[in-house]
């Protein structure tokens, strides 16, 4: 790793360029290094965060303009905008295994949502899981479905899907191919509050 002055014909610079170099400060000195490709594992605990975060992103254009508001004092002390104090703290929820809200530090008195029956439906042909539920009632928000290849009690590292729906209909969420197994699928429901219902599960799908 080299110390460079004026580095870019600049006063510093940050960054890769052309996937040889990298810039960076370290310890106030402008250095620049050969360029290395980010370690990324791909872990269960890792795609977990990213559904929740593609989740919240996807989900706040649809949130009503008085609970975004909610998020405003913690934004302004915390020196960012609304939608940043929203996944911030719908993060840190995720982080504790508790479902999301559309509000800051949501304390409603709310009933947890409730559905009728659930099932997988695989699909032998294309090695796909279809799942098919009930009605979800009560205040309704989303849903995050659980699949495991044993009937262990998942963790929120084991969440594959989120939706958003309130009506009887299945969607295929699993896309596939894939490998041969028994599946055992679980659901959580839960509220704009963040109110969740109990473990729904196992639904089971044999995929051939």
């Amino acid at each position: 790793m080299a110390t460079v002055t004026g580095p870019m014909l600049s006063l510093s610079a940050s960054g890769s360029l052309a996937g040889e170099l990298e810039y960076m400060t370290s310890r106030g000195r402008s250095v620049v290094r050969k360029w290395k490709r980010p370690a990324n594992p791909n872990t269960a605990a890792q795609r977990s965060v990213r559904l929740a975060n593609a989740f919240l992103s996807s989900e706040w254009s649809s949130i009503q303009t008085p609970d975004k508001q909610t998020f405003a004092p913690d934004a302004l002390r915390r020196g960012f905008g609304n939608y940043h104090a929203y996944c911030s703290q719908n993060m840190l929820r995720q982080s504790r295994w508790t479902m999301p809200g559309q509000f800051f530090s949501p304390t409603e008195d709310d009933t947890p949502p409730a559905t009728a029956t659930e099932f997988l439906f695989p699909n032998p042909v294309t090695k796909q899981i279809v799942w098919i539920w009930g009605a979800v009632l009560n205040d309704y928000w989303a849903s995050a479905l659980y699949l495991r290849t044993d009937a262990t009690t998942p963790t929120k590292d084991d969440i594959s899907f989120w939706f958003t729906t309130n009506v009887a209909q299945g969607y295929t969420v699993f896309t596939g191919p894939l490998p041969p197994a028994t599946y055992y699928g679980y659901s959580h429901h839960f509220t704009r509050a963040g109110i969740t219902g109990p473990l729904n599960g196992p639904f089971i799908a044999i995929v051939p």
